[in-house]
């Protein structure tokens, strides 16, 4: 069985085409979990934001996620405690979490993006230097002995209201 050249070209094209969408159809298309949006920047650098789930599709863009809410922990167990100074030079290890949610429109999504560029980022430059910030503004407000006794609450009360 002979066959024609067009015939042959044909199924080059189709041998090319399959081995094009195998290799390069990770880059094609994403599928977003509902937990999660995703920022994709495209070749020529427009920034697409999608918060529904589903497949999307990428085009050979960089792909950024953000999960919708995440919970920040630190604790002496991970040895990533934060350290606290009270009004008296007393010092404490203070270990906790913080939840927050990852904005969900559009316009936000991407000022946060550019902003910070990554999940991880968020998470180290933004919630941890901000609850740092609101720990050393909460210590020198009461003593050590104050904060492990009848204060204890209004401490907890103080780096919130500083959080915030």
């Amino acid at each position: 069985m002979e066959m024609s050249v067009r015939s042959i070209i044909g199924v080059c094209v189709g041998f090319v085409l399959i081995l094009f969408v195998a290799l390069a159809g990770s880059n094609l298309v994403e599928d977003l979990p509902a937990d999660e949006v995703m920022v994709i920047q495209a070749l020529d650098g427009d920034l697409t934001v999608y918060t529904d789930p589903g497949y999307k599709l990428q085009m050979f863009g960089k792909v950024t996620r953000y999960r919708r809410q995440y919970l920040y922990e630190f604790s002496t167990e991970t040895n990533n405690a934060k350290k606290l100074r009270f009004n008296d030079g007393g010092h404490a290890d203070l270990s906790g979490s913080v939840s927050w949610d990852m904005p969900l429109t559009p316009e936000d999504i991407i000022r946060v993006h550019r902003k910070f560029g990554s999940p991880e980022a968020v998470v180290k430059q933004g919630v941890s230097k901000m609850l740092d910030g609101a720990i050393y503004l909460a210590g020198p407000l009461m003593s050590s002995t104050e904060s492990s006794g009848e204060r204890r609450a209004e401490l907890v009360q103080y780096i919130s209201d500083q959080a915030m």
